[in-house]
């Protein structure tokens, strides 16, 4: 993003992007949590940035989602709450926050971004084991 912005010159313009797709690659199991990881950070930590998730509407066997229209909404959807003022969009999905141990559990808080979805379990997430070891974990959300 820093060589885009350098390249046009036109100060921190708005820069979103489609977060990687789910797709089974091959012979490195995890490398698919630590992309997403590093993309996270991007848009925590460069300005004016976004990022189209597509952990839901995305094909395990298909790098190339065929859901083109679903993609394109959501970065309409950054492009309209974040440039052009409108307020009450909810334009991402959850954003992590940070983590706390409670006992044999971790309590993983994430930055509102809208309305309530509602209490949900869900069991294809992978958390992270630290030092970039990624393990099955059971998720229940409650939302507020």
């Amino acid at each position: 993003m820093h060589g885009w912005r350098e390249v046009f010159q036109q100060g921190e313009f708005p820069f979103y992007f489609v977060q990687l797709a789910s797709y089974r690659y091959p012979n490195v199991p995890f490398a698919l949590a630590e992309i997403r990881e590093s993309q996270l950070r991007c848009i925590t930590q460069i300005p004016h940035a976004g990022m189209a998730v597509t952990v839901d509407i995305s094909d395990l066997k298909d790098i190339h989602s065929k859901n083109k229209q679903d993609v394109g909404k959501r970065l309409a959807l950054w492009a309209l709450a974040k440039d052009y003022g409108f307020k009450d969009l909810v334009y991402s999905g959850p954003l992590y926050d940070r983590f706390e141990v409670q006992g044999n559990a971790i309590r993983i808080h994430f930055k509102p971004v809208g309305k309530d979805r509602g209490n949900r379990g869900n069991r294809g997430n992978r958390g992270g084991g630290g030092e970039s070891r990624w393990c099955p974990a059971f998720l229940v959300y409650h939302c507020r």
